[in-house]
């Protein structure tokens, strides 16, 4: 092949690998706005005594668990469905969990205060920023250290399930440090691991369109994270 021609090759997969991240990122976007409009439009319900004031008042335990199952369920589809659905079933489980996160999202200005929320969400962004630029330049292979950051987010898990029956663990400074440099760390993992997908599913255009889908849903929750660890850290302090 001529020098010519190596370059054409090499040009022509630097632009899609730019497409597919910038689809990525557009997903993730979006996704972040439908949860910050449905959370204000259930927040003036609450606040108004309409249909999210019921659900809390009379049906606590339904809107519990039915929210937390359907997360749950949206996750292992998504995560379970990559190489059978279409990239349209995927994007609409993605906002769905988007929708059904800014539902849960709306009773935080009733824990915190809006400036509070506010103060949160800049210092989670920079953050978030920071570490998606790390990811997308370095030349540090990230998947070396899968298995540190798999073993801390389990350890996370724990202290999330051990929070519900030993209040030490509520809301620690120590469980909400950790939590932020995790997710932070998993950040420019996720970020670094979309290059991975793209070269990967090269050809296969369903099966690319789908993993845009789940990179995007990876890099929400990687902020969503983030920013209610930042939350909880200063939402304690500010308590303190």
């Amino acid at each position: 092949m001529s020098e010519f021609e190596r370059d054409s090759v090499f040009s022509q997969s630097h632009d899609g690998l730019q497409d597919f991240m910038m689809e990525v990122f557009t997903r993730m976007g979006v996704a972040l706005i439908v949860t910050a409009v449905t959370a204000y439009l259930c927040y003036q319900s609450l606040i108004s005594g309409g249909l999210m004031y019921s659900l809390l008042v009379n049906h606590y335990y339904l809107f519990f668990w039915g929210t937390m199952l359907a997360q749950f369920g949206i996750c292992i589809g998504l995560s379970a469905g990559l190489n059978r659905m279409k990239p349209s079933t995927a994007s609409t489980l993605f906002y769905v969990y988007a929708v059904v996160t800014g539902i849960t999202f709306s009773i935080l200005p009733l824990i915190f205060e809006v400036g509070t929320i506010f103060t949160a969400f800049l210092f989670a962004a920079a953050m978030y920023i920071c570490c998606l630029i790390i990811g997308k330049n370095t030349k540090t292979d990230m998947t070396r250290f899968s298995g540190l950051l798999l073993g801390a987010l389990f350890a996370l898990i724990l202290a999330g399930l051990f929070s519900a029956f030993i209040p030490f663990f509520a809301g620690t400074f120590g469980v909400s440090v950790l939590g932020i440099i995790v997710f932070l760390a998993l950040t420019a993992y996720d970020t670094q691991m979309i290059k991975r997908y793209y070269y990967r599913s090269e050809g296969f255009d369903t099966l690319q369109g789908n993993l845009s889908v789940y990179c995007a849903f990876n890099l929400y929750l990687d902020f969503i994270n983030v920013f209610l660890y930042v939350l909880q850290l200063l939402g304690s302090r500010r308590r303190d």
